[in-house]
């Protein structure tokens, strides 16, 4: 419900997921509604106090004939670039979330009005920027390229700063994510089991079933469907823009929205930890809350040094994600085909697969080729007379 306050209304809009004002005024003798928007109320008072500081002291008239060409700035027009989209709903609210973290980023550049940025400006400000990730220097890269498209779209400039400017790459060594060895999921398994370990049941979870810990901890109790044997992977817990944990009613990607066949052993499992409930999500906090990947990770974190689990002599990093990349490793260990892999992970493409499980479906595509060649020699299939 919208309240009243100093000659204005104040309320939460839940969709765009910030605070909105709106006031009406009278602007060169027509009574307008201004709209004005922030992530927190202060934000959206200032925002006010200043309009209407401007439009008493006459300034307004100024600003409504600027020629936005001469005064946007490269965050005004960004920011604008993503408050279009998400109210076309062409992004959802977790994108959007990502989007202005992406923006932040872009300060050190934000102000500058976009007639003067240069190809020199650009260069400057995405060295800065090499200390990051590549998935970050990457989003970075993709929104001030997208901002700059729609300047030269809008004729706000007419020569494209970045056109030859081509996207950095990271200075961080890059440390895969592995997979457990078979000795370390044992003992890992051994200490699941028998120790009382915070988070432990999602742990073993994501371990036997390659789902994402978003994915575990979204997961609701009439997901599992205990007679055929399925569980539905269709949500995912995300943070939004104020850091706090939802449940987000769809996956991380479009491919992620699955149904998973898992073995009698995984729904005893699940049958021990949802007990006689009969709805709500199937692991949550003591007071009914959200758990976050985050608070898992660290549990995780914990235990693995605690313990002693993990090889050192073995390369690779080791976090939580390595449950995930142990349970599709054990697959291909298996002889699963990498395109039921894919549909499995809710990978969106089989390269995603492919790339990222390469050194471990090597070998056995050998055993394969070897296979083959067998099977060619048995029929007199030979490249030679």
């Amino acid at each position: 419900m919208a309240k009243r306050k100093r000659g204005y209304s104040l309320y939460f809009n839940k969709q765009r997921n910030r605070y909105v004002g709106q006031l009406k005024c009278e602007i060169f003798g027509e009574e307008k509604r201004k709209s004005f928007y922030g992530r927190t109320k202060g934000e959206v008072n200032e925002k006010i106090s200043d309009f209407k500081r401007r439009l008493k002291a006459g300034e307004f008239k100024v600003v409504e004939e600027e020629d936005p060409s001469e005064t946007i700035t490269l965050h005004e027009l960004a920011e604008k670039i993503i408050e279009d989209q998400h109210d076309l709903n062409e992004i959802s609210d977790s994108t959007y979330d990502r989007k202005c973290e992406t923006l932040k980023k872009l300060a050190p550049i934000g102000n500058i009005r976009i007639k003067d940025i240069t190809e020199d400006t650009v260069k400057k400000f995405l060295i800065t920027q090499m200390g990051y990730s590549q998935s970050i220097i990457n989003k970075v890269y993709q929104m001030l390229k997208g901002t700059l498209d729609e300047a030269v779209r809008k004729k706000y400039i007419t020569e494209h700063p970045m056109i030859s400017i081509k996207k950095p790459k990271t200075k961080q060594e890059k440390v895969k994510v592995r997979a457990l060895t078979l000795a370390e999921q044992n003992e890992l398994l051994d200490i699941l089991k028998t120790k009382k370990v915070l988070y432990g049941d999602q742990m073993l979870l994501s371990m036997f079933t390659g789902m994402r810990m978003g994915e575990v901890n979204a997961l609701d109790i009439r997901d599992v469907d205990f007679k055929h044997g399925v569980i539905t992977v269709n949500k995912t817990v995300s943070l939004n823009t104020f850091k706090v944990e939802y449940i987000r009613k769809r996956t991380k990607t479009a491919a992620g929205m699955r149904r998973l066949r898992v073995n009698d052993e995984v729904l005893a499992f699940l049958r021990k930890v949802i007990g006689d409930r009969t709805e709500g999500r199937v692991f949550s906090t003591k007071q009914g809350g959200i758990v976050s990947t985050n608070k898992v990770n660290c549990s995780f974190s914990r235990l693995i040094k605690g313990y002693d689990v993990i090889d050192p002599y073995v390369d690779g990093k080791v976090d939580l994600h390595s449950l995930r990349h142990t349970y599709a490793t054990r697959c291909i260990e298996g002889g699963m085909p990498p395109q039921v892999l894919k549909r499995i992970l809710g990978h969106t493409d089989i390269t995603v697969t492919m790339n990222t499980y390469c050194d471990t479906f090597d070998p056995y595509a050998d055993e394969h080729i070897i296979k083959a060649d067998c099977y060619m020699k048995d029929k007199n299939l030979s490249i030679m007379n």
